[in-house]
């Protein structure tokens, strides 16, 4: 996809028909959610996410570092593109099912996701967030989980792989 110049490349990304035929179609729809954005869609969010900075501020204020996890649901089938039922709730789009992730986003603030463990051999992540503007503090912090857990040394031995199955 082509970033045009200019001023305008904050305000546009577009991509051609051919460069749009190679992406997957949950992709392709969110490229096109986001273009049809407006500035009237800016000016409305603006105050809410404002109001969000300022109460994460405040919750960083009692606390150096927050962990959660990446996702609501546990590894799933490679088949599976993308998760459409959590808990007993209909996924209407694929960004749903990851939504710890993407409401983390909208905060500003630094995230990262690290190996966690695994279930039935499958590798578990969790997220880590650190206080806006405190991105070198979260790699640190990361790499001293990373330290102390070793799960980022561990690797899954995926079925068909030549150690076996899991």
């Amino acid at each position: 996809m082509g970033v045009p110049s200019g001023p305008s490349r904050w305000v546009s990304l577009r991509a051609s028909d051919s460069e749009k035929a190679e992406l997957k179609d949950t992709i392709r729809w969110n490229l096109d959610a986001g273009l049809e954005l407006t500035v009237a869609d800016y000016d409305w969010v603006y105050p809410a996410r404002a109001a969000l900075v300022a109460q994460v501020a405040g919750f960083f204020a009692d606390v150096d570092l927050l962990i959660g996890p990446t996702t609501q649901v546990q590894p799933f089938d490679i088949a599976t593109d993308w998760v459409r039922e959590v808990a007993g709730k209909r996924m209407s789009t694929y960004i749903e099912w990851m939504e710890s992730c993407s409401w983390i986003t909208v905060t500003g603030c630094p995230a990262l996701s690290l190996p966690a463990g695994f279930k039935n051999g499958l590798p578990v992540g969790a997220q880590l967030i650190a206080p806006l503007r405190e991105d070198a503090f979260l790699l640190r912090a990361a790499k001293a989980v990373e330290a102390v857990t070793g799960y980022a040394a561990r690797q899954p031995i995926f079925a068909g792989s030549p150690a076996g199955p899991l």
